[in-house]
């Protein structure tokens, strides 16, 4: 955790259990989002999906029926102490399946939330910015 800014290292795998390198990130900038980055071999970013921290929470905390988000469903997986992430690029193309260790997510929640507490987000937000067409 760097100020404002929590990042982790998350490995995940497919459902053929080949690993896939990730990053979540979380910033007091945005402070209702967390931003899941899949990256190559160099780190670099490859593709990013962005999501509510509370539908994080709710998964990795109080495990419920997936519910399609959008793009984005989150729910516990089959083994205990792992995640389920299916995600779609877009409405057109196929979802893809991937898990991960729910600890690490439990980290950085709680990482998250020694940024920003849950329920203070909107006390965070930069309204003026907002309507100036800023983040």
């Amino acid at each position: 955790m760097k100020g404002n800014e929590v990042i982790a290292d998350v490995l995940m795998w497919t459902v053929d259990y080949q690993p896939v390198a990730a990053l979540l990130r979380y910033t007091a900038e945005d402070p209702f989002a967390v931003t899941l980055d899949f990256v190559d071999d160099a780190g670099r970013v490859t593709t990013s999906y962005r999501f509510a921290r509370t539908l994080l929470t709710a998964r990795v905390w109080q495990p419920v029926a997936a519910v399609p988000c959008d793009l984005v469903v989150i729910d516990p997986a089959r083994e205990p102490g792992t995640t389920s992430f299916i995600l779609a690029l877009d409405h057109d193309t196929l979802p893809m399946a991937f898990l991960t260790e729910t600890a690490p997510l439990v980290e950085f929640l709680r990482s998250s939330y020694e940024v920003i507490p849950p329920g203070s987000e909107g006390c965070h937000l930069d309204m003026d910015s907002i309507i100036a067409g800023g983040s």
